[in-house]
Order: structure tokens, then C-alpha cells, then sequence
């Protein structure tokens, strides 16, 4: 029987999840990887395991996230991908689902990701963006905060901004940090400009929790609590206690996967 290698992309509200990585016993439903290899096990009656382009932690978003597995079965693509989609929570859908070649790795193959943080930055939280924005009651200096993200543009070793301390290549590039008001969710009336924010980080490959100590330095900088080029000696001195915050997950979208 010949073995099919299928590649299919998914997007999730990450609220109710414990991340992407499967997770063991009753809670294996709990996580996106978990949760897809149970519905594909059981369509295609074959133990089913998903490689994903990388990890989202409990809570984090997917506009885009990549994912593939290999199968024995005779069901067409259309099959697996329609019967897939109906058995899925409202929270999850899947779509382009495709054959690819053998050697297609979603992690491995990738060559860049796009990230993406929301900042609700009014003076009240917002009832339609506290789900998927973190609140920062007060106004952020945005002109210093992309000073300060100009630092980290380019290869730099960075430790600093990572929470996992065994790992030895800590080496990565950000080809683009940017900051930029936008009008994400909901078109109302009312005006809310310079109060919703987008920071958008394209890079090779992203260490954990490197994203979210990113975006917490640059709060600090934006809220006058550190200077600009506090972030070059984070850099330079690769000492995690010389960046900023971890922010909170909720606010964290994988935008997309290159290839």
C-alpha cells in the first residue's frame, strides 16, 4: 500500500487549548496536535501523527499555522479534508489540504515565520479585543519603541530573549520588526485610532518565548521604563535578565509559514 504524505494548513483560537504539542492521557484532546490526531485516527482508521511547523504555547493564536502526516489510506484528499472539517470545534478549521512530495517536513522545510502581537493601548480595555490583544493603559511612545526595535533587526545571538536555558543555537534573524497601528477585528464607528497595535516579527526561526520577551521589552522602552539602547546591551550581554517582561499569550497570532 502506498504511503501518501499530506499537507494541510489550520487556523485556531487558542484560548481553551494547552498549545499546539500533543499532551498525554484525557488531556490529549486539550492541544491542537492532540486534538487533530484524534479526529484523523479515527477517519482514517490508522494511528495518525502530525509533525507541525512548530509549537504554539497554551493560548497563543494561528491565523496560518502548516501541518502534515503520512497515511496508508485510499480516501481522496476531498474526503479527508471535507469529513475533517465537519468533525472540527468551532474554534479550528483546516483548509489547502495536498499531497506533497515524501521528503515535505512542515518544520524542517520551512525557511521563515511570521509573527504577530496585538496591543490594546485605550485607555479602557476593549470588550471586543481582550481575548486576542494585551491591554496597556498607558500610551506607548511608539516613535521609541521602533528605535528601540531597529536594534534587533539583522542575525544576533538571542539568549537574552529566551526563556529556554539549555538551548545551545541561539543564533537567529529577524529580517523585519514593525510597528504599525491597525484596524484589526471590528470597523466601528467610533474612532480608536492609535489605540489598537500590531507588531509584526518576520524572522529564519524564533526561539520559546522569544516573541512574547520581545514585545515586553519594547513596552518597557514604549512606556519610558528602560531606554532605546537598553536592547543592544541585551543583546550583547546575552543575559535574560537584561530584556524585559514575558508578555501574556493571548495577545500572540503565528501569521505564517514560509517555504
Amino acid at each position: 500500500m502506498h504511503r501518501r504524505n499530506i499537507k494541510f494548513h489550520v487556523s485556531y483560537d487558542g484560548t481553551r487549548y494547552l498549545g499546539w504539542q500533543r499532551l498525554g492521557g484525557k488531556q490529549r484532546e486539550l492541544s491542537i496536535q492532540g486534538f487533530l490526531e484524534m479526529c484523523l485516527s479515527d477517519l482514517l482508521n490508522e494511528d495518525i501523527k502530525i509533525m507541525g511547523s512548530g509549537r504554539t504555547d497554551a493560548g497563543v493564536h494561528a491565523f496560518d499555522q502548516v501541518a502534515n502526516f503520512y497515511t496508508n489510506s485510499k480516501l481522496t484528499i476531498e474526503d479527508i479534508y471535507n469529513t475533517l472539517k465537519s468533525r472540527l470545534p468551532e474554534d479550528m478549521v483546516v483548509y489547502k489540504m495536498e499531497q506533497v512530495a515524501d521528503s515535505f517536513h512542515s518544520r524542517f522545510s520551512a525557511v521563515s515565520k511570521v509573527y504577530e502581537y496585538y496591543l490594546d493601548n485605550g485607555e479602557r480595555e476593549d470588550v471586543f479585543t481582550r481575548r486576542y490583544a494585551y491591554h496597556v493603559k498607558k500610551k506607548l511612545d511608539i516613535e521609541a519603541m521602533k528605535e528601540a526595535a531597529a536594534y534587533l533587526i539583522g542575525t544576533h545571538d538571542f539568549r537574552s530573549f529566551s526563556t529556554d536555558r539549555g538551548k545551545d543555537d541561539t543564533v537567529r534573524t529577524l529580517y523585519e520588526l514593525e510597528i504599525e497601528e491597525t484596524g484589526f477585528l471590528l470597523d466601528r464607528k467610533e474612532d480608536r485610532s492609535g489605540e489598537l497595535l500590531r507588531i509584526r516579527l518576520h524572522g529564519d526561526g524564533f526561539l520559546y518565548n522569544m516573541v512574547r520577551i520581545i514585545v515586553g521589552t519594547l513596552i518597557e522602552v514604549g512606556l519610558g521604563e528602560r531606554k532605546t539602547n537598553s536592547v543592544k546591551e541585551a543583546l550583547a550581554n546575552k543575559d535574560r535578565g537584561l530584556a524585559g517582561i514575558t508578555v501574556p499569550p493571548h495577545g500572540l497570532f503565528l501569521k505564517s509559514v514560509e517555504y
